[in-house]
């Protein structure tokens, strides 16, 4: 779930205070327990309950607006004088932020992952921060005491904008039709292979294989190859032992290699790629 801030009118002149700020949540409610957060006393509660119970002691006004779909989002960022804020723990290419990016929405967001790439390096420094409460607070304090404005895109604004909106406006419209979404299902979707690297890390392996079984992209025509930089902890060669039976059973690729890096496991997976497109994963290599 993402938040977003709306100021009723500029203060960009006076000091930094609440007036007129109302804070926006937007986003699904996932039932999963895993997706849960945890309350005071460890009970676990979805995101709604959570919000509400630390909102008893905030003195602004606040909302959730659950269930409204992609264009409906940003379209309602798109309303003016609003600021998106994207404060994700572990992102590899933030889609969102590139979507808000491209629409000319103002935001502010995690400098994590492949975000910074996304973000045009004169604007970088003004709206990405570290993932932490105190450093974030400090950057919506900033842009709400200067003003909103949006930030530019690494890439080409014109090309991607319009891409953008493409994709929203053929999504939307194909799941209003149920003829789109049979014409959609006549061509047959290509073979992607997911190439994964990892070193020491099972629980971040078994993250990354769950977010893949959960795709809505047809799982046949998904396949997995995964390659072991020489993992040492008897814990993640006890859980690539478990994965290589089924891996086998999937018709998956699983390799081992001496530790040579992730340039050399990337090279070494993509050699038993059989896929017509190639989705480089998460490279599960803690530093040391």
């Amino acid at each position: 779930m993402r938040a977003h801030l709306t100021r009723a009118h500029s203060t960009a002149s006076r000091p930094y205070n609440l007036e007129g700020v109302k804070v926006t949540f937007l986003g699904q409610l996932p039932d999963s327990i895993d997706e849960k957060l945890t309350m005071k006393g460890g009970v676990r509660v979805r995101t709604d309950e959570y919000i509400k119970q630390r909102a008893k002691k905030w003195k602004f006004p606040w909302q959730i607006l659950k269930d409204m779909d992609t264009q409906a989002r940003f379209d309602y960022l798109a309303g003016g004088n609003r600021l998106a804020v994207l404060p994700s723990l572990m992102e590899n290419s933030a889609y969102t932020v590139l979507e808000c990016l491209v629409m000319g929405i103002p935001l502010v967001a995690s400098d994590v992952g492949g975000t910074s790439e996304l973000v045009h390096p004169d604007d970088a420094g003004r709206i990405l921060t570290e993932p932490t409460p105190k450093p974030l607070a400090k950057r919506i304090r900033e842009i709400l005491r200067e003003g909103l404005r949006p930030a530019r895109p690494r890439v080409f604004v014109n090309v991607d904008k319009t891409w953008v909106v493409w994709h929203h406006m053929l999504m939307n419209q194909a799941k209003a039709s149920s003829t789109a979404m049979a014409t959609l299902q006549q061509y047959e979707e290509p073979l992607v292979s997911v190439i994964i690297v990892t070193y020491n890390n099972p629980g971040f392996l078994k993250q990354a294989l769950q977010s893949i079984s959960e795709q809505e992209y047809a799982q046949s025509k998904i396949e997995v190859v995964l390659v072991d930089d020489g993992s040492t902890l008897p814990e993640a060669q006890a859980y690539l032992k478990v994965l290589s039976e089924e891996f086998e059973r999937k018709g998956w690729t699983y390799r081992q290699q001496d530790n040579r890096g992730p340039g050399a496991a990337r090279n070494l997976g993509a050699g038993f790629a059989k896929g017509e497109f190639i989705m480089w994963g998460l490279e599960l290599n803690p530093k040391p």
